[in-house]
Order: structure tokens, then C-alpha cells, then sequence
């Protein structure tokens, strides 16, 4: 984010620092990545422990910068900006707060959730009929053992496994139908 020369250096980096821990964020620092004509382009960064939550992370970290950098009086305005209107120098351009900032948890699952979820169910189809291909070489040749034995015990055995994995192998189809058919 970029802000005017004068707001402090120190201010800044103190405000920053103080959103990235609200916001969740383990060992969080601040750095001046460049001094423009105009402005000064801050970067507030962090360790994430869950990233499954990174997209919804990113964005309550901006939603506590700009509540941080609010509440300790700092504007956030365009370089570029011109006021056209007669204005006390002191009237500051930042929304007033009317309450304590709702948690972005309060505003449900975030946008990874469904992603991640549908990775997870993918994953989990594809070890399944991964499953279900070795069952299918496995009950072939259990068939072709069948058909080639010539002791009565041996054949008995091996129809007890082919009914068995028969079994394992319609499970395991059922298992695959239910995770494609949930939403």
C-alpha cells in the first residue's frame, strides 16, 4: 500500500504490524519497498500456518490494515487527490466507526473452502478408482487361477476370495457414486 510522506514512517509500520497480527498472521513485518515522487509503498507480510485459508486470509488482512490504519487517524487518499470542496485542514477523509469491525469468521466460510473441498473430493475419487482398477486386475486373476486349478480345496479358497473382493469391489464403487452425487 502507498502512502503520503506525511504520515511517520514508524507510525505506519506500527499500525501495519499491529493489523497483520489481528488478522492472524504469525511473525508479521513490514517492509518500505520503494520511495516514490509521491508516496511511500509499504508491504506488510506474515507467516500462514493454515494456507488452505489463503484467500480469505489476504483479504481480512486487508480489511484490518484499512481498519488499523483508520482508527490511528491515518488517511488513506490518492497522491493524486484534490479537493475541490473548502474543507477545515483538519477534516480527515476516513470513515467513521461506528462499531467494533466484524470478524470476517462471522461472515461465513471463506472462498477456499469449497475450492479445497472439491480438491480433496477429487483426491479421494481418484485413490478410490485407484482401488477399484487393482481389484478389477485382482479378481481377473483370481478367475483365471480359478479356472486353471485342478484341486477341489484350492478352488473352494479361491472362490471364497473372488466372493470377497467381489464384496470390497462393490463397496468400493457405492463409496465412489456418494462422493460424486454430495454437493
Amino acid at each position: 500500500m502507498s502512502l503520503g510522506y506525511d504520515v511517520p514512517r514508524a507510525e505506519v509500520e506500527r499500525l501495519l504490524f499491529e493489523a497483520a497480527t489481528s488478522a492472524g498472521l504469525e511473525k508479521p513485518y513490514v517492509y518500505v519497498l520503494e520511495l516514490g515522487d509521491f508516496s511511500i509503498l509499504y508491504r506488510v507480510s506474515g507467516k500462514l500456518m493454515k494456507t488452505a485459508e489463503l484467500l480469505t486470509m489476504k483479504s481480512n488482512l486487508k480489511c484490518r490494515v484499512l481498519d488499523a490504519l483508520h482508527a490511528g487517524g491515518v488517511e488513506i487518499v490518492s497522491p493524486a487527490f484534490m479537493n475541490h470542496r473548502v474543507l477545515a485542514e483538519e477534516r480527515r477523509f476516513i470513515p467513521s466507526v461506528t462499531a467494533e469491525p466484524e470478524p470476517t469468521e462471522s461472515l461465513g466460510p471463506g472462498p477456499e473452502a469449497d475450492t479445497f473441498d472439491e480438491g480433496r473430493k477429487a483426491k479421494t475419487i481418484e485413490q478410490l478408482e485407484d482401488a477399484l482398477r487393482a481389484a478389477d486386475e485382482r479378481l481377473s486373476e483370481l478367475r483365471r487361477e480359478l479356472d486353471e486349478s485342478d484341486s477341489e480345496e484350492r478352488r473352494e479358497e479361491l472362490q471364497r476370495d473372488l466372493d470377497k473382493l467381489a464384496r470390497g469391489r462393490e463397496r468400493l464403487g457405492q463409496e465412489i457414486e456418494e462422493i460424486q452425487v454430495k454437493p
